[in-house]
């Protein structure tokens, strides 16, 4: 199975670490071939940064802002017709890092995630916006990762979407095509949740075209800047900003040992790659 791991790269510096961080975290930590690895950039990212990221053997591919052209940027990455020759594309958020391999476990056959950690937006909105559009809700509903709330099904948290390369061009166009129909309708912004148009348009796309899809335990997608007990040994991490004052990621000393001796791994690495890639911490 061929796998092809790709990101969103915007301009801004935040970005550059994050970006760093993950690419090396997938290469080091997770053994994946840097060939495999897609970086793509909006046209204002530092040029020097992308000779880095070259460096690194990666491939790098220029992508036009899409939608709200900023959290829709990164529906514009399956416009990448590369992507087409992966048996499955893992599409990441920045902000992640990958502390082993984990693709040798997910589903050739479905659209892979983790569900959403909160119910944002709440499944009122989410089945009024379903309403309006005239999608039915195919999938049925499910309880959120963290907060039990309801959901609907197929409400992946954004930063992990896992998609098999025979619903690449389907996926593609229904995505696009329900972000832009969600900013035009503001059905998002009038419930203050205009930063998930790409989530709930991803979730729509699902419903729509019935796509069959598999919900991943959260050691797939870690949230470690919520407060819960973590009690598993997780594959990839995701941060959300939330570091330490010496750039590193906060242990909670009341998780299980497990979860503390992954977190202690990967700031060793998240160390060694400050100083290897001179980011400030």
């Amino acid at each position: 199975m061929k796998a092809y791991y790709s990101c969103l790269l915007d301009s801004k510096p935040k970005f550059y670490k994050q970006c760093f961080l993950l690419v090396h975290s997938l290469i080091e930590l997770a053994n994946v071939p840097p060939q495999h690895i897609w970086v793509h950039f909006t046209n204002d990212v530092d040029e020097m940064i992308l000779q880095q990221l070259q460096a690194l053997k990666i491939q790098l591919f220029e992508i036009e802002r899409f939608g709200d052209e900023r959290y829709c940027n990164k529906i514009a990455q399956l416009s990448n017709k590369n992507l087409h020759h992966a048996d499955l594309v893992v599409l990441m958020d920045t902000d992640m890092i990958v502390t082993k391999p984990f693709i040798e476990n997910v589903s050739i056959d479905c659209v892979n995630g983790k569900i959403v950690d909160l119910a944002n937006p709440d499944i009122n909105v989410l089945e009024d916006i379903f309403q309006k559009a005239g999608i039915e809700r195919t999938l049925g509903r499910v309880k959120t990762d963290i907060s039990k709330e309801e959901t609907l099904k197929g409400n992946f948290n954004g930063g992990l979407y896992i998609i098999p390369k025979k619903y690449m061009k389907t996926v593609n166009e229904s995505w696009r095509k329900w972000a832009l129909w969600l900013l035009e309708k503001k059905h998002l912004h009038k419930a203050g949740k205009g930063i998930h148009v790409d989530q709930v348009s991803f979730c729509m796309t699902l419903h729509e075209n019935k796509l069959p899809i598999e919900h991943l335990n959260r050691k797939y997608n870690m949230p470690t800047h919520l407060s819960f007990y973590k009690d598993v040994d997780p594959y990839i991490l995701h941060y959300h900003d939330l570091l330490t004052s010496n750039g590193l990621l906060p242990v909670d000393p009341h998780s299980s040992n497990a979860y503390k001796n992954t977190l202690e791994k990967v700031n060793s690495f998240i160390h060694s790659s400050y100083r290897k890639f001179n980011l400030e911490s």
